[in-house]
């Protein structure tokens, strides 16, 4: 199976690096795993993922799609990632279901490189396994696809199943009949992130402009599109009769509220750091789009068709997709994970592929020598891939998944908290994810992902929530009232979680003072948690009247 090149020095160096990429992820799923002061092993995913994670739980005890139970708030954007959680947890218990989720990452992440080898064969002008090659380190080097798989976000089954579509569309191409498969393959990227809608639109958009032009398929492709709407129309009326609402909550989180012109501040701030990294690759594309349409082979007219239906198709759906899902990310704001560019990070891959295959018609075009053309494309990759390792330093030279240490915390909290109280219990935490699904505790969420109340305040514009990479906002983080969340729902339990320097504080809201009347800071186990002073839900005989951690901060 990796025997995938004409040549056999090919071949051995596609196994070898092949071979440490599949070790370095193995050693990244095993080092970010934690050992909490239970003495278990916690296999705990990236937070917005055990916020899936907890839906799913509840979801397999029989208490629906709800991340608290009782309370119907559709805190999440990934329906699809939550049933095969769902069916994780069924199988293999909910500590076990987290190693189930990154096994399933670290498989995409093995079948994305195949699947990327066969498009490439497929759209070059001849095999060249230079360039194969060259395309293959581009995607496995594109380190965010490997960190979001690993860590149980979508992302890395997202592009799985977009690089499926291109490999169906070009290999089982079905002129004369309805292709169901590539139809289901699309819906199904919808239910894993409602983003993929535009994707899908663009896909069949091309699609159908092709079948019009040479006369033939059209009415496939129509139903085609009908197939693909199925599951759409279906996840859109169950949202609508089970949650009330016609958007997620999370939508409302992130986009509403914030001016125009301040989203695209924001989102600039955001996407700028990312394109400073592939200008070069980009503007290989744009140069082959220019010298196709100005050289004198045929008319204008007979290029613009070859590049929108006929032979260069391809690369423009994958360049259409690319400009469009970046040009998504600048108006809805940005994100709140650089440099893990984790909502257009599938599409920079089919950007990648367009590179080579735009490299390799250059290279006709100007008649470069085979030398000279290898050295310029190897000098561009390398520009790209050389900042991989300082872009994620952390991850590379500790052999770990960045919030390792803060989902250990978390977990060791989660410990703590199930120690020291009862199941009536509840507890308002700022990461969402971890604790709540360990703890089985009703939560509070002071960042709204959960909370519709502070998903449809004003968001905070001020400042006082930065990013290092250039934006002065952070979207899903900026809207919050700690008067509401703390002094108002009394939770038993706050988790302890320290920004700046503050525990009860977020941005403008600090509430320092009335934790330290109100709230116990307890170390137990060298777990920190804020204990209510009042509560008959803590377990306050397990720290022992003596107890020197019992204090006020």
């Amino acid at each position: 199976m990796l025997n995938q090149f004409t040549s056999s020095a090919y071949n051995k160096i596609f196994k070898i690096v092949f071979g440490l990429y599949s070790v370095f992820a193995v050693i990244l799923i095993w080092r970010s795993s934690i050992v909490g002061i239970d003495g278990h092993r916690y296999f705990i995913l990236f937070d917005d993922a055990m916020i899936s994670m907890r839906y799913a739980s509840n979801l397999v005890s029989g208490h629906g799609l709800v991340w608290n139970i009782g309370e119907k708030i559709e805190g999440f954007t990934n329906p699809l990632m939550v049933f095969i959680m769902a069916g994780g947890i069924r199988v293999f218990g909910e500590n076990y279901a987290g190693l189930f989720i990154e096994l399933l990452g670290l498989l995409c992440l093995f079948f994305n490189p195949f699947l990327v080898i066969k498009i490439l064969n497929k759209l070059l002008s001849k095999r060249d396994d230079f360039l194969v090659f060259v395309g293959v380190l581009l995607v496995m080097g594109w380190y965010p696809i490997m960190y979001w798989s690993l860590f149980g976000m979508e992302t890395g089954f997202l592009t799985t199943l977009v690089l499926l579509t291109v490999y169906l569309s070009l290999y089982k191409s079905r002129p004369k009949t309805v292709h169901v498969l590539l139809a289901v393959i699309l819906g199904l990227i919808y239910l894993t992130r409602p983003e993929g809608a535009l994707y899908i639109a663009l896909f069949f958009g091309f699609r159908f402009l092709r079948s019009i032009y040479t006369k033939s398929g059209w009415l496939y492709v129509v139903i085609e599109a009908i197939i693909t709407a199925i599951p759409v129309v279906a996840y859109q009326l169950f949202r609508l009769s089970y949650y009330g609402m016609s958007v997620p909550n999370t939508y409302i989180l992130k986009n509403v509220g914030m001016p125009f012109l301040d989203k695209v501040k924001n989102g600039i701030g955001f996407y700028q750091p990312f394109f400073d990294r592939v200008e070069i690759l980009v503007l290989v594309v744009v140069v082959f789009f220019f010298v196709y349409l100005f050289e004198g082979s045929s008319s204008l007219q007979e290029k613009v068709s070859e590049i929108i239906v006929g032979k260069w198709m391809m690369i423009t759906l994958f360049m259409t997709s690319f400009t469009v899902y970046s040009v998504y990310q600048i108006l809805v704001g940005g994100d709140a994970w650089p440099p893990v560019w984790r909502m257009f990070a599938p599409y920079a891959v089919l950007m990648f592929i367009a590179f080579i295959v735009a490299a390799d018609s250059l290279k006709d075009s100007f008649a470069i020598r085979n030398d000279h053309f290898m050295a310029l494309v190897s000098l561009a990759v390398f520009s790209f891939l050389v900042f991989v390792p300082y872009d994620y330093h952390y991850d590379f030279t500790k052999l770990q998944l960045y919030p390792t240490e803060n989902n250990k915390v978390n977990v060791n909290s989660a410990i703590a908290i199930n120690e020291l109280t009862n199941a009536s219990a509840t507890v308002a935490v700022f990461a969402a994810g971890t604790i709540p699904y360990v703890t089985h505790r009703y939560s509070i969420d002071p960042l709204g992902k959960m909370d519709s109340y502070i998903a449809h305040l004003t968001p905070d514009l001020s400042g006082a929530l930065t990013s290092s990479r250039g934006m002065y906002s952070v979207p899903g983080h900026n809207k919050y009232d700690l008067n509401y969340s703390f002094k108002e729902k009394k939770p038993d339990v706050i988790g302890y979680l320290s920004f700046y320097g503050h525990t009860c504080t977020w941005a403008r809201d600090n509430l320092e003072d009335w934790c330290k009347n109100n709230y116990y800071l307890v170390e137990y186990r060298g777990a920190k948690v804020f204990l209510r002073k009042d509560s008959k839900n803590i377990l306050w005989g397990k720290l022992g009247a003596s107890n020197p951690t019992l204090q006020s901060k």
